[in-house]
């Protein structure tokens, strides 16, 4: 293999590795010219970033950090801001803007220079088990003011962007982690659905878009991320220029870690510029894939002058972001209202249906339902913070077969339930049901996307999104029940 072969095609690959440290093998592919790294919540403590940028100054350095659900950088204590539903029913722009800002400043300060975000899905279904609060919105003229909004507060702060995952996943019931989703609507129907929010992106300058991992049933059989004509819709139709950008290749709708070369390949052949190659991949699997894309490359398989194309594209990405910080200077006054614009947005936030009773020493069940991969390892929560501020008996289930255990020995108690994707973990809603039963009040609160039709309760609170503001405007509002159940002020 010539080196021009190897530089060219690493030069469209991200690779990652799980860890602290950057591994030697990792640091050596960028000193031969792989285009970067795409780090994760396991990279986050340590010397990983400072060790890439030392291999490769110009690296790109992408993170999966939305906002809200899903954050890689606060992943222990769960995210400061609220995520792109909580924004979207605020329903103001302009705090969208301030919150990507502040985003965007946090990537930057960790060394990264391409945040993978914002997530521009049309959240149609809600019992979506991947998209759901990662959405700004089900109405695709609410979302697109709000992907546009994003898009220009992230480039205040000078970080590049990525509006994801092309075509749409939002009309999807199938997490693309698990199997691969299918669209099944025409592509009218897709374009006036689920294309506005990504042409606001686009209008709005958005670096990259990332191709989801589903078949458009319409454009043929081959995934988003592989399939030549999405890449020339979105091109053609909305005029991108900027870099494509693939979702992880080892997920299972694409195949697996050891498939990657072959994902690799069907990708770029589709017209990709820049391929997630996937988190906690050893040295052997990205060797393979590397020596796998190259043989493509070498026996015509792979043209060799849109791989240049594309190598092209991704150093205008990462010299352009260069050029917006440095304009934007080191701005630190943003920086310190993090937490009052996160509670004050969360605040706005929350809906409620219903009246709040007076929840004196409730019995507070928290359902834990599985979370997909984008947020699995994000911590989240409400007990905890309702607990030791006011008498409260909190429990944690996992499955509706711990509820009758749990609701027979705190009988007659009022009862707070709990629950995050009510349509897509639909175990919870027979906990919620069982505890309506009972002879106290009860209150429902939703994490995640609302439900079209909520099971009865005398209180139905929507957070629109589980992160650590979100979860704690719940527990204020739980907590001032609580001490109205006990005379307190």
């Amino acid at each position: 293999m010539s080196d021009a072969v190897r530089q060219a095609v690493l030069g469209c690959l991200l690779g990652a590795a799980a860890g602290p440290d950057a591994p030697t093998w990792l640091l050596e592919l960028l000193d031969e010219g792989l285009a970067g790294v795409t780090v994760f919540s396991s990279n986050i403590d340590g010397d990983y970033v400072a060790a890439v940028r030392r291999a490769r100054p110009d690296a790109v350095v992408a993170i999966d950090e939305e906002g809200g659900d899903v954050t890689r950088l606060h992943w222990r204590h769960g995210c400061p801001l609220p995520g792109n539903a909580a924004l979207g029913a605020v329903g103001d722009p302009a705090v969208t803007a301030e919150v990507a800002e502040l985003t965007a400043w946090s990537v930057l300060d960790a060394g990264a220079n391409l945040m993978l975000a914002p997530c521009v899905d049309v959240n149609t279904d809600p019992a979506n088990p991947v998209i759901g609060a990662r959405s700004f919105a089900a109405d695709p003229r609410v979302a697109a003011a709000h992907a546009h909004a994003f898009v220009a507060g992230a480039r205040r702060a000078g970080v590049a962007t990525c509006a994801k995952h092309f075509p749409g996943h939002g009309a999807t019931s199938v997490d693309s982690h698990l199997a691969l989703p299918e669209v099944t609507d025409p592509w009218e129907v897709i374009s006036e659905r689920d294309l506005p929010p990504f042409a606001a992106a686009i209008d709005a300058g958005v670096d990259s878009v990332m191709l989801g991992h589903l078949k458009v049933a319409c454009l043929g059989d081959a995934p988003a991320s592989q399939n030549t004509t999405v890449v020339e819709r979105l091109r053609g139709e909305l005029g991108f220029t900027g870099v494509v950008v693939t979702d992880a290749l080892d997920m299972a709708a694409v195949g697996s870690a050891d498939t990657l070369g072959a994902a690799a390949v069907a990708s770029l052949q589709a017209g990709c510029d820049l391929l997630c190659l996937g988190s906690g991949l050893d040295a052997s699997q990205v060797v393979a894939a590397i020596d796998e894309t190259a043989a493509a490359l070498t026996d015509g398989r792979l043209d060799a002058e849109a791989l240049r194309r594309s190598n092209d594209r991704v150093q205008v990405l990462v010299a352009a972001a260069q050029r917006r910080r440095q304009a934007c200077g080191r701005e630190t006054t943003a920086r310190g209202r993090v937490e009052e614009l996160g509670s004050a947005v969360a605040a706005r936030a929350i809906a409620v249906r219903g009246a709040l009773p007076a929840l004196r020493s409730p019995l507070l069940v928290e359902c834990r339902p599985a979370q997909a991969a984008s947020s699995r390892d994000v911590a989240w929560g409400v007990g905890h913070l309702v607990a030791g501020r006011v008498p409260a008996a909190v429990v944690s289930i996992g499955s509706s077969d711990d509820a009758a255990r749990v609701l027979d020995r705190y009988a007659g108690r009022p009862i707070v339930v709990v629950v995050r994707g009510l349509a897509a973990a639909p175990w919870q809603r027979s906990v919620v049901e069982s505890a309506a039963a009972g002879a106290g009040p009860l209150v429902l609160v939703e994490l995640g996307w609302p439900a079209l039709d909520p099971p009865a309760a005398d209180a139905y609170v929507v957070t629109h999104g589980a992160s650590a503001a979100s979860c704690r405007a719940a527990a204020d509002l739980l907590v001032a029940s609580a001490r109205r159940g006990v005379g307190g002020g």
